[in-house]
């Protein structure tokens, strides 16, 4: 299970993406509102990366681990990224692998709005 808190400027998405097949994700808060959404998200071509970083990280084939820190100013964009395994939810600071694995918000909100 990979987890997606992203904290924007006038909206907030909490999202947990499961490694199936298809993939599935719930939406526990959207728009500062709790919520329960449950949405599949197909593989195509241009998700394809994503779904491929995803099972990596969760199998241990991607350091989640780099040098990766969030702003600590009070403006901005916020985006957490956290990937659970063996019990554990460390946070993932590899930039590249936090990158792609945040295209997954806007195929949600994609499949939401």
């Amino acid at each position: 299970m990979g987890i997606i808190n992203k904290v924007e400027t006038g909206c907030y998405l909490s999202l947990l993406c499961f490694n199936t097949v298809p993939m599935q994700a719930i939406v526990s808060n959207y728009n500062y509102r709790d919520t329960t959404i449950r949405i599949v998200i197909d593989s195509n071509v241009d998700s394809t990366p994503c779904f491929i970083a995803f099972k990596k990280a969760l199998s241990s084939e991607i350091d989640i681990a780099r040098d990766f820190q969030q702003s600590t100013l009070p403006t901005g964009t916020r985006a957490y990224v956290y990937v659970s395994r063996n019990g554990k939810d460390p946070e993932v600071t590899n930039a590249e692998l936090r990158s792609t694995l945040l295209q997954f918000e806007q195929l949600v909100r994609n499949k939401i709005q």
